[in-house]
């Protein structure tokens, strides 16, 4: 095992230089880090996990409004999931101490309760006949019998 004496990133035995700061490593471990200018120390938690084609997608979804609510976030996994996706899970990480609201922001957005899903569906409907797309004007064709002659 090596490690960066700057940015303290482990890196395996064999190699030599940080390919980020390019400095020699130095054998072993890394030292703990410890907070800087009396920061405190973070500690994330996940809030959900995203599986499946639309991971990266949703779990970008969720980060994006979590991060309008002001609530500091990350996804992992995110270059696993862009290069394969549904193969990774893509995992949501906030602060501890923003755990509960972030799940409650989550579960209003993402899995809004029935009734304002029928309201939005209701929404749509009422604009498309403003739009003049009313069904009985544009009536879906039919695949019935036809009379042939």
């Amino acid at each position: 095992m090596a490690y960066c004496p700057q940015c303290l990133t482990e890196y395996i035995a064999e190699a030599v230089e940080c390919m980020d700061c390019r400095v020699p490593l130095k054998p072993g471990s890394p030292p703990p880090k410890t907070p800087e200018h009396g920061e405190p120390d973070v500690h994330f938690v996940p809030v959900r996990v995203f599986q499946g084609l639309h991971a990266q997608f949703q779990a970008d979804l969720a980060r994006n409004v979590l991060e309008a609510e002001g609530i500091p976030c990350t996804v992992t996994a995110e270059m696993g999931a862009e290069l394969y996706p549904g193969m990774d899970p893509a995992q949501l990480l906030v602060r501890e101490e923003d755990r509960q609201h972030a799940l409650e922001v989550l579960e209003e957005i993402l899995n809004p309760p029935p009734g304002e899903a029928e309201a939005a569906a209701d929404a749509e409907a009422a604009a498309s006949i403003r739009l003049g797309r009313s069904d009985e004007e544009n009536p879906p064709p039919s695949h019935g019998n036809r009379n042939r002659r």
